[in-house]
């Protein structure tokens, strides 16, 4: 079983370690250590009128010893074990010709060698081991899809394997980023609707959120970076900015049509009233950004990701918000 393990250990860790982007591939197997088992044989022990307990008893007793007395010196007592001198305890020779009831250990069976790891790990009550490695030079969820393909093409029949780590905790963090989008684009529905006193117009404000979101994808596609942490943060900041945009537009077409104005004429003024101050409102913030997009100095590649996000997402869903949420608006206060 040691054997079949460690041979598919090895060609994914040779494997792992071609991939770009991974450094200093290990395993937790890597350190073997020798191991000596005796196989006594069953016909030798019955003439000799020996059983296998017998027999592991006295090995037991000559080569770890047992507790023979207490010596005690004033009120201190030691322990006093029996053993083997060191000198014949020290090699597999020793270990052959060791006297077992006046007769050398060789002569009741014979020794098998093997190497094992110096160390037995297990989760969930189950025996696993450990393939680690560093990252450097690429984001964590590229080298994990390249970690990913490569185990799928590896015969790991027999196996089961699970991502853990740092790849474990990004998908984690992701799942919960995910439930905070969801709860801020919710929370963000919820305050718009008590301010207007409708459900309506805040669900055609809410809409730039899908807006945005392209932005997003053309923005890590165009800049070839990976959908990380940071770069989800970003669309949760964006949450809470692309709807200014709408609100504003919004709000003065019903103050237009609240002074006797039709539903095509109000939307239409308002955006091409509000189109200056929304314009104004998108820029700052894309020019803001844009420093921190080109990661210019020490550790602003950490942060480069969120800016990339914010920056297309709020240009998309800024050009996309004069032309689309018209519309929306045009068709769903008709209906």
């Amino acid at each position: 079983m040691f054997w079949h393990l460690l041979h598919p250990l090895s060609e994914i860790r040779v494997a792992l370690s071609q991939i770009e982007g991974v450094k200093d591939a290990r395993t937790s197997m890597q350190e073997l250590i020798p191991e000596y088992s005796f196989i006594p044989d069953p016909v030798r022990l019955s003439l000799l009128g020996m059983t296998q307990s017998q027999l592991a008893m006295d090995v037991r007793y000559g080569f770890l010893g047992s507790r023979a007395s207490i010596y005690r010196e004033g009120d201190d007592e030691y322990n006093i074990f029996v053993r083997y001198p060191e000198n014949l305890r020290d090699s597999r020779e020793d270990l052959e010709y060791a006297s077992v009831l006046g007769r050398p250990l060789i002569s009741m069976g014979y020794l098998d060698q093997r190497v094992v790891s110096n160390t037995i790990s297990r989760k969930n009550q189950a025996r696993m081991v450990t393939i680690s490695c560093d990252v450097s030079g690429r984001s964590l969820g590229e080298v994990s899809s390249d970690v990913t393909a490569l185990l799928r093409e590896i015969d790991t029949s027999g196996f089961r394997y699970e991502m853990g780590g740092e790849m474990e905790d990004q998908k984690e963090t992701f799942m919960y980023l995910g439930i905070a989008i969801m709860v801020a684009a919710a929370l963000v529905y919820m305050v718009m609707a008590g301010q207007f006193e409708s459900f309506l117009e805040p669900f055609i404000i809410i809409f730039t959120l899908p807006l945005a979101f392209i932005g997003v994808v053309l923005g890590l596609f165009v800049t070839s970076t990976s959908l990380s942490v940071m770069a989800i943060i970003g669309m949760l900041m964006l949450a809470g900015i692309v709807v200014n945009n709408g609100i504003v537009m919004v709000d003065y077409a019903n103050q237009l049509r609240r002074s006797g104005k039709e539903i095509k004429t109000a939307i239409v003024e308002a955006s091409t009233t509000r189109m200056r101050p929304i314009i104004m409102t998108a820029a700052t913030t894309v020019l803001a950004m844009f420093p921190l997009a080109l990661g210019i100095g020490e550790g602003a590649e950490t942060w480069a990701p969120m800016a990339i996000t914010i920056i297309g997402g709020l240009f998309v869903a800024t050009v996309l918000t004069l032309v689309v949420e018209p519309c929306i608006y045009v068709i769903f206060n008709r209906k």
